[in-house]
This record gives C-alpha cells, sequence and structure tokens, in this order.
C-alpha cells in the first residue's frame, strides 16, 4: 500500500495545472456549501428564535377543547391557579395567563378579522419581547380600568389608517354566545415578528375584557418561558402530569409547521450539499479519465514489470481520492473561517426586508456555524471520490499492456 500511496501522489505532480484546479474547484465548492449550509440555518434559527419571542414562547398550557378548535368556551376556570402551580415548577422562567377571542374589528375606513389577545402587561413582557417592539405608544401603561386601551401591529395600523387615539369598534361571543361590542382605543403600535401577525393580533388588557365576557379567573391559554429550552420535551413530560387535566405542548406541538422546518432542516442542507459534490464528481471522474488517456504507454510500463490489475485498480482509485481530498480541509476551514466571522458581523439583506418580514426575518442574518455537518460532508466527499475512480479505474485494467507500450 506504500508503493501505492508513493506512486498515486508522484502522479498528482506530473500535470500540477490540471491538479491545482481540481484541488481549489473542491475546495471552493466544499466552502460554498459549508458556508450556504450555515447561512440556510441562520435563517431558520431567527426565524424559530424571532417566532418563540414575538408570539410562540416556549410551550403553552391549554383546555383540551381549546387545542382542537380554539373555541371560546374553551376556557381554564381556574386558570390564575393553574399559571401558579406553573410557575413553582422548577425550569419555568415566566408565565403569562391570557385570554384570547377572534373578533371583528370596525373602524371609519372599513373592517378586519382580528385575533383580540387579553394579556396582564408585566406578566407578558416576562415572556414576551412586544414592550420592545413597540414602535409608537405604550403598551397598555394606562392602569386605568375604565380606559379601553389596545396595542394594533404596524402593518393593521397602515392598512386601516389608524393612529394614536383612533377608536375602533370590536364585535365578538362570548362563551355562552352572546355578542358583545366594545370600544376601545389604539394605545399603541408594534412591530411584531411577521407582517402577518401585526395584521391579525393586538393585545388589550385582560380584567376588564374578563369583566365583559362574565370570565373573571378563567383564561384560556397560558404561556410560558423556560430557563433551559434545550432540555424542554422532557420537562413538558413531568410538567403535564403536575397540570392534568390540561394539555402542556411545547412550541414545536402547537406549530407544527415550524418545528417540522426545523427538523428538516439538516437533511434538506445536506441533500444541497451532495448535489453540489456529485457534480464535482462528474469533473473529477473527467480529469482521472484524460489523465488516463494520457499515461496509457506508462500504465502499459506498470503492468509490464508486475503490477497487477488490483494494484493498478488501487492506484487509481487513491489517486482520485487524494485529487479530490486534498481540497477538502482547506474547504472546511474557509467555510468554518466565514461562518465564524459573519456569524458575528451578520450580513444585511436590507434590499429584501419588506419581503423577508412576511416570514417574520430580521433584515440582517446571522449565519450559524455548523461543525456537526463537517464529518457528514467529509464522508460524502471520499465516497463520491470513489465511486468517481470507479469508471476509470476499470478503463485502466481494461488496457493491453503490449499495446499500450506502443503508444508514444
Amino acid at each position: 500500500m506504500k508503493l501505492i500511496l508513493s506512486l498515486a501522489w508522484r502522479n498528482l505532480g506530473r500535470n500540477k495545472s490540471r491538479s491545482l484546479v481540481v484541488f481549489l474547484s473542491m475546495a471552493l465548492g466544499v466552502w460554498a456549501g459549508i458556508f450556504l449550509m450555515g447561512w440556510a440555518s441562520g435563517i431558520n434559527q431567527a426565524r424559530t428564535q424571532s417566532a418563540i419571542q414575538g408570539y410562540l414562547g416556549d410551550g403553552h398550557v391549554n383546555d383540551s377543547g381549546y387545542v382542537q378548535e380554539m373555541a371560546v368556551a374553551a376556557f381554564i376556570p381556574n386558570g390564575d391557579s393553574v399559571a401558579d402551580v406553573l410557575r413553582q415548577q422548577p425550569g419555568i422562567a415566566a408565565v403569562s395567563a391570557r385570554l384570547s377571542l377572534s373578533t371583528m374589528a370596525q373602524t371609519t375606513s372599513g373592517s378586519a378579522g382580528l385575533q383580540i389577545i387579553g394579556v396582564r402587561p408585566t406578566e407578558e413582557e416576562s415572556v414576551f419581547t412586544v414592550k420592545k417592539s413597540i414602535t409608537t405608544g405604550t403598551f397598555l401603561t394606562d392602569t386605568n380600568r375604565a380606559f379601553m386601551g389596545m396595542v394594533i401591529g404596524d402593518e393593521l395600523a397602515k392598512r386601516m389608517g389608524l393612529q394614536l387615539g383612533d377608536p375602533l369598534v370590536i364585535t365578538f361571543q362570548d362563551h355562552q354566545g352572546v355578542v358583545h361590542s366594545a370600544l376601545y382605543s389604539v394605545e399603541g403600535t408594534y412591530d411584531g415578528s411577521s407582517n402577518r401577525i401585526e395584521e391579525a393580533t393586538a393585545f388589550v388588557r385582560r380584567d376588564p375584557l374578563a369583566d365583559i365576557i362574565q370570565l373573571q379567573g378563567a383564561v384560556h391559554d397560558i404561556v410560558f418561558k423556560t430557563t433551559h429550552p434545550e432540555g424542554l420535551k422532557d420537562s413538558v413530560a413531568h410538567w403535564r402530569a403536575k397540570l392534568f387535566p390540561y394539555s402542556v405542548r411545547t412550541w414545536r406541538e402547537v406549530s407544527p409547521d415550524m418545528g417540522y422546518a426545523d427538523e428538516v432542516m439538516s437533511q434538506a442542507l445536506l441533500l444541497f450539499m451532495l448535489i453540489i459534490l456529485l457534480a464535482m464528481a462528474f469533473g473529477i471522474l473527467n480529469t482521472m479519465l484524460m489523465a488516463i488517456l494520457e499515461r496509457r504507454h506508462e500504465l502499459g510500463m506498470l503492468m509490464a514489470v508486475g503490477l497487477n490489475k488490483h494494484k493498478l485498480f488501487q492506484l487509481v482509485v487513491v489517486e482520485t481520492i487524494l485529487l479530490s481530498g486534498i481540497g477538502l480541509p482547506l474547504g472546511l476551514l474557509l467555510g468554518h473561517v466565514t461562518l465564524e466571522i459573519t456569524s458575528r458581523t451578520g450580513i444585511s439583506l436590507a434590499a429584501f426586508e419588506q419581503g423577508l418580514a412576511e416570514f417574520g426575518i430580521s433584515s440582517v442574518i446571522y449565519p450559524k456555524v455548523v461543525m456537526e455537518w463537517y464529518l457528514p460532508v467529509a464522508a460524502m466527499v471520499f465516497v463520491l471520490s470513489f465511486l468517481a475512480a470507479l469508471y476509470p479505474a476499470k478503463k485502466a485494467v481494461s488496457l493491453n499492456p503490449i499495446e499500450s507500450m506502443r503508444i508514444l
């Protein structure tokens, strides 16, 4: 095997320009793949964190009927007591108990469907970043119970031409099917995690809303934030026993589409990397076929002096793997360094800010270092290099030594 390695390494230097092009091509291909994997992971992570911190939370406690239909009548009667039990559990950082109603908002300029979230401001601010996202006005800071203030999204305010102090008439049904109307005033506007959230979600004080629908102490949704999100799945299994018969779900269960996106991201990105490397493998295959045609005389001489077909096959395979494998460490290093730098500085996509906002993604993307994928990428490089070597190796061993030595 030592002889095979020595011959393969020497052969790489026979045409330095061609070998250098292959080395650099592999390095740049791996670099581009690693960087794009980290960039896509950064986008997905930003989208997920924006949703969790903006409106989703780490998990929810609900009545089973609310999980199925989000019905007004599916409330937790002793919501404050259940919230207090949850607060006492280890690993819980903050809890917000909320009312949630589907309503119709009407103004002088039109009407729109609106999900009203009744909250206690201090609780809501401890779980979500909504206070930090306030663009005009305040987040329900007026403590006067008679003041019916509402915080709406920037997109809704823009679409309906609303400004601070403007009135909205909200019409909704309570848990008994009785229709209510209430007059609210715009107390503030917020820049949410996505434009869709801004258009469809508004916040009001929970206690005055509970008085209207006669659900004092009851809640529809208890959202919690944990101290260690990485252990959320195991913690939720413990809390379910404590909060039975109510449903306790993680954010992945509440929003399956977002959880599914996280799960398939790695497979999708590795498939993307495989496509890049597969294209490069065909280039390497072509390079080795050209090299064999150019070295038919040399290969015939080697077989004539005793290099059997098995050893010749090994020689071509090892040479191909070296040809592609040398560029791999350089590509991984370049990709890692690029991700380390851009994960701190970020990449601005200000030109696409409006489109990204539709999906809850910031215009500044911070790529994620993806070291857990370096080994699979390296494995794919060597496997594809081996496969790319099979056909050139087969062509080499099929040469006739006598005919090959006649070629000058």
